[in-house]
């Protein structure tokens, strides 16, 4: 005889949180209350849902199973990756499960006033890069991740910041003999770099430089002896300097190596202040550190960043996409954001845009609504077509209506309907393309459409 499995019983859990000088003029934040279990195994979150009645009061309701005999309950902002909750300090208490429990929180504002969100506007727009003229890419997502590089420099040791030091220093003193790339274009690496909160392996092996420099095309054939010649650099500068007449001297030490930092704060400066000048002013310091490469694999392979997802985009027929997210009204820095572009291709997902190494392809400081330009390399990308040949565009932007017969257009081109909506573009004098057109379908005996482009 079988016995019968005994059915689990689920218990029910009230969660009452209560903010503290909480007023009904303020927006209620979007905040959660997640369940853990004993172990740290997140069991479900529900959003805390404003009492009309008390509007300080927020309440979720659960049901756990009995067999978590002791469940850990936590209140934070609302977000998407469980993992980021813990950057907001949130508010923990334990408890054994019992019939028809009720967990009461009583925050008072400096604890809960960071959870108060701000709108923060990410736009932009995909393109694929072609022989000519680049195509819109119209279909797919677009992940919108914050980065965040202080660690990675906090980490590092202090003699490699030394010979970050040393290296800039070496390029002042004798700046190398090859000329940038405009518009700059960082390097494509054959590694992809490390992300703290991404998979990866436990350890890092130890990069041979020697054999990378080795290994790079003709033009860099001078980077070995350079980079062997690091730990000299600080006395060819202390020879340059001694050598230099009093106003030159003193020129050379005023010039900026990058906005914001002369010479003299890098020569002059202790281990600790120019490590601080790499964090505050990385976007600026960037240049050296990802695109001359016997700098790039000094400090890479030993640093650890992290990523916040911020949210996810849709892309739009005409390529472009945005988003609006909530940041901490405690934050004092601007968002810097790196984006990933995920399409479905032949039924499958698959990354068609993810540029590496990370903070080399960040926009950092990114002001809320400012757009940003992703150009997609991947040839299986798929892109929006061309418009239709044959069918007439107007050159002015006022909304003209045109029409043509679907019977005549399908029967010198295949396309289905949905192609033609796809195909439907503007396009001025000079060739370039502009605002998506629409369909207006008519009813007409000889099968007619119409299309307004606007």
């Amino acid at each position: 005889m079988k016995e019968k499995k005994e059915e689990m019983k689920v218990m029910p859990l009230a969660v009452i949180v209560d903010l503290k000088e909480f007023t009904k003029e303020q927006r209620w934040p979007n905040i959660a209350a997640y369940v853990f279990s004993r172990s740290g195994r997140l069991l479900t979150k529900r959003p805390l849902k404003p009492d009309k009645a008390r509007p300080t009061v927020g309440r979720a309701e659960f049901k756990i199973e009995s067999e978590q005999q002791k469940i850990v309950v936590k209140i934070g902002p609302d977000v998407e990756d469980v993992r980021m909750l813990e950057r907001y300090q949130p508010a923990v208490k334990s408890m054994l499960v019992r019939d028809k429990a009720t967990l009461e929180f009583e925050l008072l504002k400096p604890f809960w006033i960071c959870w108060l969100k701000v709108s923060y506007h990410v736009t932009g727009t995909v393109e694929k890069q072609n022989v000519g003229p680049n195509a819109p890419i119209c279909a797919g997502e677009v992940d919108i991740y914050d980065v965040d590089i202080k660690y990675c420099l906090l980490r590092l040791k202090e003699p490699l910041i030394e010979r970050i030091r040393e290296s800039i220093i070496d390029a002042i003193v004798d700046p190398p003999p090859i000329e940038l790339q405009k518009p700059l274009v960082w390097w494509k690496w054959e590694e992809k770099d490390w992300c703290e909160t991404g998979p990866g392996p436990s350890f890092r092996p130890r990069v041979d430089i020697i054999k990378k420099l080795e290994a790079l095309p003709p033009e860099w054939a001078f980077v070995k002896q350079r980079f062997e010649a690091l730990p000299t650099a600080r006395a060819r500068m202390n020879t340059l300097l001694k050598a230099m007449p009093l106003v030159e001297k003193r020129a050379l030490l005023n010039t900026e190596v990058v906005e914001g930092v002369k010479v003299s704060q890098v020569f002059y400066s202790n281990t600790a202040q120019f490590r601080n000048m790499l964090i505050e002013k990385f976007e600026a310091f960037r240049f050296w550190l990802c695109w001359w490469p016997w700098i790039y694999w000094l400090w890479w392979f030993y640093c650890w960043y992290s990523l916040e997802k911020l949210g996810t985009a849709k892309l739009q027929p005409d390529g472009s996409f945005s988003k609006t997210v909530w940041l901490s009204i405690c934050r004092h820095d601007t968002p810097d954001l790196w984006f990933v572009v995920r399409q479905d291709i032949n039924g499958a997902e698959r990354v068609i845009c993810a540029r590496y190494p990370v903070p080399c392809n960040t926009y950092w400081n990114h002001q809320s609504g400012e757009p940003v330009h992703l150009v997609v390399t991947d040839p299986n990308a798929i892109a929006c077509h061309q418009p239709i040949p044959g069918i007439p565009v107007p050159p002015a932007t006022a909304p003209t209506i045109h029409e043509f017969n679907v019977g005549d257009l399908l029967a010198s081109y295949e396309q289905s309907a949905f192609g033609i909506w796809s195909h439907t573009w503007s396009r001025t004098r000079d060739g370039k393309m502009e605002d998506i057109a629409r369909f207006v379908l008519t009813r007409a005996p000889t099968c007619q459409h119409s299309f307004i482009s606007t």
